[in-house]
């Protein structure tokens, strides 16, 4: 009974991956964690594990015990291509890491409120197209292991947090910007039922999107990737916002799919380019329903 006093309880947050909200996760115990994983940015800081976001934990008898967590190891399973690092409590060290550094301090006194809990994983984009790694759901891409002790009580049970990706992504060392790090707008305007056809590309886009280096030094082959959802009766297409509606992403004669494929492309003297064709599907035998619609992919690029 002492020990279940003494302990403190996780639990997703509100803004966890679908159906986990709530969710228990006893504080000092073995535990599979998902977390949905950012997609590559162009420079700055990627998220891999944002544990502040998602799981929050509080002091299950603030009136008796101070409870702390304190993080022993942190790895992840990117290469020594990516440069790493774990914050926790707001103090950075890099990955992987071995010591002991503070998490978690849930004092006697407190509230016992919910408090989110202050551990990032993250890695720093380099400037230059690097490793590509394609991240599936459910894949272990991290882990903790911690300890947790009580005052006055003591005790200090050792565990581990093993973290999956809740979503497909894929992640790069490092890139260049791609269409001057802004937004690719694509709009294909007003259509009718006749221009959309689940075979032809009746309704087409075609958009430049360069690629700049900060270095003019930059001279390599670059691999292109797409990091988005799929409608269901296609994943070779981009989900739009109606169901019955995909886009499809093309460079000349080649097809470039979410998570599917890459595209070949080059970089000279720090800068590059390409002209892609974005054109609608719809589902066969469907009669899509009028109105507006959008769609969102993230092109992704590493070193060939």
């Amino acid at each position: 009974m002492a020990s279940h006093a003494s302990a403190y309880t996780c639990r997703y947050r509100s803004s966890a991956p679908a159906g986990l909200a709530g969710t228990t996760i006893q504080g000092s115990s073995n535990a599979t964690i998902p977390v949905p994983v950012q997609d590559t940015a162009e420079t700055g800081q990627v998220n891999i594990i944002d544990l502040a976001a998602y799981i929050e934990c509080k002091n299950d008898n603030p009136g008796t015990y101070t409870d702390h967590m304190d993080m022993q190891r942190a790895s992840t399973v990117l290469s020594n291509n990516f440069d790493v690092r774990v914050k926790a409590n707001g103090v950075e060290y890099t990955v992987p890491f071995s010591g002991s550094a503070t998490v978690l301090h849930l004092p006697k006194g407190g509230s016992g409120s919910y408090a989110p809990i202050p551990l990032q994983i993250y890695y720093y984009m380099k400037e230059i197209p690097g490793e590509r790694v394609a991240i599936k759901k459910g894949q272990v891409i991290g882990s903790i292991q911690a300890h947790k002790y009580s005052i006055p009580a003591g005790g200090a049970p050792t565990f581990t947090w093993t973290f999956t990706a809740a979503n497909d992504t894929i992640v790069t060392s490092g890139g260049c910007a791609i269409n001057d790090g802004n937004q690719i707008e694509i709009n294909f305007g007003v259509m009718n039922q006749q221009q959309l056809s689940s075979t032809e590309d009746r309704r087409q886009v075609t958009s430049y999107i360069p690629y700049k280096c900060r270095s003019t030094s930059v001279n390599m082959g670059i691999k292109l990737s797409l990091v988005a959802d799929q409608p269901t009766f296609s994943s070779d297409l981009v989900q739009t916002s109606n169901s019955a509606i995909g886009i499809k992403v093309m460079r000349g004669s080649d097809q470039l799919k979410p998570y599917s494929n890459t595209l070949h492309s080059t970089i000279t003297q720090g800068v590059g380019g390409d002209n892609f064709t974005f054109s609608l599907l719809k589902q066969s035998g469907s009669t899509p329903a009028a109105g507006t619609f959008t769609g969102s992919a993230t092109l992704i690029m590493s070193a060939d």
